[in-house]
């Protein structure tokens, strides 16, 4: 979704959740205590250790603009940013990431026919310097890639010339699926382009999900036989139409859908407040069931492959900030619980948004790591591919969230996380078997406003990182196991951490 677009998508969400960290190998270990003040407020949780979730391989992933991705790969298909390369692999460990290459620019963008003039709403032509750069990150990650089609042209023949280019251009090995258009239902809402100020529309004023159905099965029919992912929405009345969609075109293998918690409002700008409230966290998913019960009934994923805090860019003073990194742990955690496949988190260079950023300096690139990100990799290390997501009593209103996981392994994690940011809490947990002793990582900044000083386990990026990983020195803290069998964890105000129970 773009800077300029200021549709308010509205507001759901369902999600309790979190930051974390896992303990890792051995590192630095102190026994805590519980501030003596804090007992009047201990808030109890208890893990039932019974499955309500999973996370299928490929869980967390990113999405950015075809037009963006040069910006973080660089020009060089034989040089491609191994600090980009490094981050990416952070947020998959053992899987195969999935990466969605369209938004926006996704509808702005064809491959050159010969002899046929570019359409006007066309600014970015697809070149072989951009597939191999394309390919070249494809195959150093192991992706799995979503690639966009333009839609918006409304021609079969730029469509199916486009998504020819891809699959030869990229390779099945790479590919997922082709994605068939961003967000149609802006299409007369939005002007495509403009002549002498004269804005011209995707489509006429009378466009509607049902003119969508037969306007996208006609361009379909056109593109070669690849598998498709769609419908790429976020309007509530269009996410709706899935199930009519899924039975319309059963070459669509991951069903899609789009939403941010925030919308872009000028007049009414988001806040903190706003981001870590329940209104954008616990209900975040909130309208989403007739959707994903579409596409379980189809035996295909629904995949959130483009999300972030807030719409249009991002919200400076939010998206930004630490409550950005606390929200999207969460907000990960909330559509596992759900059902969903997966989740994409956009970004690209030059949005409040975006995850990173990145230069080249004397042939070495550097990146800057935002607060944000140390949120998705505290949620990679704390939900393995293919864990299970525990069951949790307690812990179902106010600040406190609390996520359990299980890894194949047999390792069970705990995710803690207060959205107070002004008050902390004590949270008595019972969790794990007697056996078993707790190592506790946190995820923490000076404030749910800072836009640096982020750790995770005491590690953080630092201003910039060459190298794409943690470094410092890993500090997790040993949390002795009461005799009720609890375990009392003391969490500061605008904080996350995640206890993994180790047998002794």
């Amino acid at each position: 979704m773009a800077p300029w677009k200021t549709i308010r998508w509205g507001l759901v969400a369902a999600i309790v959740a979190i930051a974390v960290t896992r303990s890792g190998a051995p590192a630095a270990q102190a026994s805590e205590s519980v501030p003596q003040a804090s007992a009047a407020g201990t808030v109890p949780v208890t893990v039932t250790g019974r499955p309500v979730g999973r996370f299928p391989a490929g869980f967390l992933g990113l999405s950015t603009e075809i037009r963006a991705i040069e910006g973080y790969t660089g020009f060089d298909s034989n040089a491609v940013n191994p600090v980009f390369e490094r981050l990416i692999r952070n947020l998959a460990p053992g899987q195969r990431p999935v990466l969605r290459l369209g938004g926006d620019t996704g509808d702005w963008t064809w491959y050159p026919i010969p002899h046929t003039a570019r359409p006007l709403g066309v600014r970015y032509a697809l070149t072989p310097a951009w597939f191999k750069v394309v390919r070249a990150l494809a195959a150093a990650v192991n992706a799995r890639l979503i690639v966009a089609v333009n839609l918006e042209v409304n021609s079969t023949r730029v469509a199916a010339a486009e998504a020819r280019a891809i699959v030869a251009g990229i390779g099945r090995p790479w590919l997922e699926a082709l994605q068939l258009g961003n967000e149609p239902e802006l299409y007369n809402v939005l002007a495509w382009y403009a002549v002498d100020n004269v804005p011209h529309y995707g489509r006429p004023p009378s466009w509607d999900f049902s003119a969508y159905l037969q306007n996208y099965a006609a361009i379909a029919r056109a593109l070669p036989d690849f598998p498709l992912a769609g419908p790429e929405v976020g309007a509530p009345a269009w996410v709706d139409g899935m199930g009519q969609f899924l039975s319309s075109e059963p070459r669509v293998r991951i069903a899609t859908v789009h939403r941010y918690p925030l919308g872009c409002n000028p007049a009414q700008p988001a806040t903190i407040a706003e981001l870590l409230s329940d209104s954008s966290t616990r209900d975040f998913t909130a309208g989403l069931g007739p959707a994903l019960a579409a596409a379980h009934a189809h035996g295909i994923p629904l995949r959130m492959d483009e999300s972030n805090t807030v719409s249009c860019g991002g919200q400076a003073g939010v998206s930004n900030t630490f409550a950005a990194a606390l929200w999207d742990l969460d907000a990960s955690f909330e559509l596992a619980r759900a059902g969903f496949g997966g989740v994409n988190f956009h970004t690209r260079e030059g949005i409040v948004n975006q995850l990173f950023t990145f230069r080249r300096v004397d042939h070495v690139w550097k990146g800057q790591v935002e607060p944000d990100y140390y949120g998705l990799l505290a949620f990679a290390q704390a939900a393995p591919a293919r864990s299970r997501l525990l069951g949790v009593a307690g812990a179902s209103s106010g600040s406190v969230h609390v996520w359990a996981t299980r890894a194949p392994d047999g390792t069970e994690r705990v995710v803690l996380i207060n959205m107070a940011t002004r008050v902390g809490r004590t949270i008595e947990l019972r969790a794990g078997s007697a056996g078993e002793v707790a190592n506790l990582a946190r995820l923490r900044a000076p404030s749910a406003g800072a836009t640096g000083h982020v750790t995770l386990g005491g590690q953080s990026f630092g201003s910039q990182t060459s190298t794409g990983m943690l470094s410092g020195k890993l500090r997790t803290i040993s949390i002795p196991r009461r005799r009720g069998g609890t375990y009392h964890v003391w969490m500061p105000a605008a904080s996350a951490a995640v206890l993994t129970l180790i047998r002794g």
